[in-house]
């Protein structure tokens, strides 16, 4: 079985042998979509995914070669129809009551669920950037393993992969990387053993058998497929990125544990030291090397209160709370606001036990409201304040259509609630909600340039907080409307992308090999 791309209606013609089929359903996707000027997406990325787990996890079935005439594609076509409409059945009061928020909350339903795969239809640059901050954050926990002496979990973590070593583990994920960003520029899913060196990792994260999921589970953990001795198919090109970083935790708790290495709550303490006291710390310090740059007290031992990661830049404070949050497959496919919203306000607002997140960033705020934030002894309260509360997120699903907005509103309610108002003398900014990835990717066009991160942040929070017009009845400008407030600072227009020489500089050690 060979998987077809993801497709818009024009090229349909290129989905059918017989001509007549596709231009007749050309013909009617014509006339359904007079007077709008979107395209219409045929296979869907979910849908596309859904057909592959369904003929992937009954392979036998699709073996035997049966008709090859234009039924057999007809029906593959009306398979992607079938599934697409089983997407966007949302529990949903969408169609009885029309009003801003409905229409906010019917476009968080659908990025939620989409955006593990991409956000965009063209999604190069997000390609770009997930294998560009995957290396750096592979990179990261190598170097993390060592430090706490762990080689031996980082010696069966690269083993898990089938390699030796850790130059080839590097060299083998670089060179895989490199294969899948040149494929996805051309449209390729299909390819041959010759002269592919990553051969054996990709034997290791190859399917064998696929069940069927609702979240995709079985495709993330081999998200490739043979379909014989010598051609496999990339069935999705972020899970496959997705193996060496995304899904590492799991791998390192299973190594942990096989190994009898107790560590009470894996999922806290990597949370805790890799991905904020490591990995955002590092960045961070990184990006704001200078010294003139006032970073928080640090005590001996944590204190109540303390933020993840402060900065202040004459009187200017960036208040950051790291968040590495696990999404449960159930709340992934969930098909109602009220499932997603619940989540996000127990992850980001107040869990069972104490307030988190959100609360967190406000307690900080509070204090410096106040005139009592034992972090920073520099701040200056006879003159201007001006904070910017930045939640910090590790995983791409956040970044989707208007949670960004969402977790905005509960930080306003959050302020109203406790009394903290700005003034002259002290401004609050909205919350921004940023990735991880995105930082990395910004980092060497923001390194101790405070002017440029503030501005940015200042672009995004002003239309975060956008009101609407009375000419935003016109339904294109109340769509392009929604379009500014709900997207997430990642996508907003920057004034730089990450330069070509340092997305090529990541595979220089590649070209040693002379089959590249």
């Amino acid at each position: 079985m060979v998987f077809a791309i993801p497709i818009h209606y024009q090229p349909i013609i290129i989905f059918f042998s017989d001509k007549e089929i596709a231009k007749d359903i050309a013909k009617r996707i014509e006339i359904f979509k007079r007077g709008s000027d979107k395209d219409i997406e045929i296979i869907s990325p979910h849908s596309y995914l859904k057909l592959s787990e369904l003929i992937l996890s009954n392979i036998e079935k699709f073996s035997v070669d049966g008709d090859k005439s234009s039924n057999s594609e007809l029906n593959l076509f009306k398979a992607f129809l079938v599934l697409n409409s089983r997407f966007t059945e949302y529990n949903h009061d969408f169609q009885t009551n029309q009003n801003k928020e409905s229409f906010i909350n019917f476009i968080v339903l659908q990025g939620f669920q989409l955006s593990e795969i991409s956000m965009f239809e063209d999604d190069k640059n997000e390609f770009v950037k997930l294998i560009y901050a995957t290396i750096y954050k592979v990179e990261s926990l190598l170097k993390f393993l060592s430090i706490k002496n762990f080689e031996l979990i980082k010696t069966e973590f690269i083993k898990s992969y089938g390699l030796t070593n850790e130059k080839d583990f590097i060299y083998n994920m670089k060179y895989l990387f490199a294969t899948l960003f040149i494929a996805k520029l051309n449209n390729q899913y299909i390819f041959t053993s010759q002269n592919l060196s990553c051969f054996d990792l990709i034997k290791n994260i190859s399917a064998t058998k696929i069940t069927e999921d609702e979240d995709f589970t079985e495709l993330k953990k081999t998200p490739i497929y043979f379909i014989d001795e010598d051609r496999f198919s990339i069935v999705n090109f972020y899970f496959a990125v997705d193996l060496f970083y995304r899904s590492a935790k799991f791998r390192l708790q299973e190594i942990f544990r096989e190994n009898e290495i107790k560590i009470d709550n894996f999922f806290s303490y990597y949370n805790k030291e890799f991905s904020e006291n490591f990995l955002m710390r590092n960045l961070l310090d990184d990006i704001f090397s200078k010294k003139f740059f006032t970073k928080k007290i640090e005590y001996k031992n944590e204190e109540r209160n303390e933020p993840d990661y402060y900065i202040n830049y004459n009187n200017t404070i960036l208040l950051f709370e790291n968040k590495d949050i696990l999404i449960s497959k159930s709340i992934k496919s969930a098909n109602d606001i009220e499932t997603i919203e619940n989540f996000l306000k127990e992850r980001f607002l107040q869990s069972k036990k104490k307030g988190v997140g959100i609360k967190q960033l406000v307690n900080s705020i509070e204090f410096i409201y106040t005139q009592n934030f034992k972090f920073d002894h520099t701040i200056k309260y006879n003159h201007k304040i001006e904070i910017f509360p930045i939640i910090l997120v590790h995983d791409r699903v956040f970044e989707s259509m208007g949670i960004n907005y969402k977790l905005n509103n509960w930080f306003i309610e959050e302020l109203n609630l406790r009394n903290i108002k700005c003034n002259e003398k002290f401004k609050i900014h909205p919350l921004t909600l940023m990735d991880i990835d995105t930082l990395i990717l910004w980092n060497h066009n923001i390194k101790d340039n405070f002017k440029i991160l503030k501005d940015l942040l200042i672009a995004h929070t002003k239309q975060l907080n956008e009101l609407p017009k009375k000419s935003y009845n016109n339904p294109k400008h109340f769509t392009d409307y929604l379009q500014r407030l709900l997207r997430p600072i990642s996508a907003r227009e920057t004034p730089f992308f990450i330069k070509p020489g340092e997305f090529s500089k990541q595979f220089l050690d590649l070209l040693s090999n002379k089959n590249v």
